[in-house]
């Protein structure tokens, strides 16, 4: 009987933190100027749920063209990926009519306006019922915030707001930077955004095909100016597949992680948190069947000229659906496997849900290229055909550990849990 009341606690345990939802998360404006009459927003906002409560946004930008007032819409997707800017509709799960939040009927990503006065915000906390952070059809993880040219005519909700003049990423929170403004008693030590699954965008994206997508600019830690594009694109109902274009990187081998926030707020790279990962998890590298999810190796493999470098890799280890909103990041060196990851963090980004009929969002070089996510001879250019890496994973060995193998290990754990429980009763 103890035997079975421990099982059922771990299993109940191991359920609930599945299941988690998360509490805090930020949406911080970036470089993007891809609209026409683009401006660069200075700020973002941050958005907070505590308990059963209504969820709270905290608007704290500025650089718009003067006092007035400006509309605000949540957008379906989070980034895009053409010349074509698609970041979707507005977000409108249950096929609301348009409108605005103090009417009757209003759209779930209908946020009315922000109204500026003498340059600032004059109503920066505000409370709504239909936006959640939360792994529901209603989450608005991995989607985008826009600020519009124009203003909201609550009499005639189909009027044009304008044009889009900036827009940013929401991405899951690192509690250490909310704002005291929330007027909240959470602890950052303590409460953390702990959501392991998102699954309800398998759910909603067509025949449950999720891209992903982070846009990566260089932090305050490096001079170089560092751009480029991480790509996370699901191949069927198993496998997924990682590619990336860079440019700017130093001629090295350079750790290349998932972390735990989508939180861009600090211009070092410290608020994405730790890696991305589960309960017994260890970092390692890729061959590691027990490594961090978010441990996805190195970044090593360079054109001939050296300035643009590239990555591959395709693995059963992660689902797309479960890493957006999280926070990706490129290490100023190498990744060991052991204790040292990297060091600081030369490049940040958001992972966004994005657009899967915008087709792919990385342009690999050729076929012939090698992709090595171990990097044990540092960098190369992927193009020659004398590479000598004799440890380079391949798409049908190390990097694409076994359904049976990920299943295994996660067996194991819970194995683990049930022995410890039953010694311990």
């Amino acid at each position: 009987m103890k035997f079975i009341s421990s099982l059922f606690v771990v299993l109940l345990f191991a359920s609930v933190a599945l299941s988690t939802d998360y509490q805090f998360a930020t949406c911080v404006f970036g470089p993007f100027n891809e609209f026409p009459g683009s401006k660069d927003l200075n700020g973002g906002i941050q958005i907070f749920k505590k308990g059963d409560d209504d969820i709270q946004f905290l608007f704290e930008f500025d650089g718009v063209n003067g006092d007035g007032n400006y509309a605000a819409q949540i957008l379906t997707y989070g980034l895009h990926t053409s010349t074509s800017p698609d970041l979707g509709e507005v977000y409108n799960p249950d096929k609301s009519e348009a409108g605005c939040p103090t009417t009757t009927t209003y759209r779930l990503g209908d946020l009315g306006d922000i109204e500026f006065v003498n340059g600032k915000i004059s109503n920066p906390l505000v409370q709504y019922k239909k936006p959640s952070i939360s792994d529901d059809i209603n989450s608005i993880i991995g989607r985008s915030i826009a600020i519009y040219s124009g203003s909201y005519d609550c009499n005639d909700a189909a009027k044009s707001v304008g044009q889009i003049i900036n827009y940013c990423t929401v991405g899951v929170g690192n509690l250490t930077f909310v704002s005291d403004e929330f007027n909240t008693d959470v602890d950052p030590k303590v409460d953390t955004n702990s959501a392991r699954s998102y699954s309800k965008l398998d759910e909603l994206e067509p025949n449950g095909v999720v891209y992903g997508l982070a846009k990566v600019f260089n932090t305050s830690i490096i001079q170089d100016e560092v751009e480029g594009k991480v790509f996370f694109k699901t191949l069927n109902s198993s496998f997924i597949q990682v590619s990336s274009q860079i440019v700017g990187l130093s001629y090295q081998a350079h750790g290349f992680h998932i972390h735990e926030f989508g939180e861009r707020s600090d211009l070092t790279g410290y608020a994405v948190g730790g890696h991305w990962r589960s309960e017994g998890q260890v970092h390692a590298l890729p061959e590691n069947e027990t490594r961090h999810n978010g441990d996805m190796g190195n970044f090593c493999a360079f054109s001939d000229d050296m300035n643009l470098g590239y990555y591959k890799i395709v693995t059963d280890y992660i689902r797309v659906s479960d890493l957006i909103g999280r926070g990706m990041a490129v290490h100023n060196s190498t990744d060991m496997g052991n204790a040292n990851v990297g060091g600081p963090r030369c490049a940040q980004g958001v992972i966004a849900l994005i657009n899967p009929k915008g087709g792919d969002a990385v342009q690999l070089p050729s076929e012939d290229w090698v992709y090595d996510v171990i990097c044990p001879h540092g960098a190369y250019k992927g193009g020659a055909s004398s590479y000598s890496g004799s440890d380079v994973p391949t798409d049908s060995s190390s990097n694409e550990p076994s359904s049976a193998s990920t299943i295994s290990s996660i067996i194991g754990l819970v194995i683990a849990s049930i022995i410890s429980t039953i010694i311990f009763f």
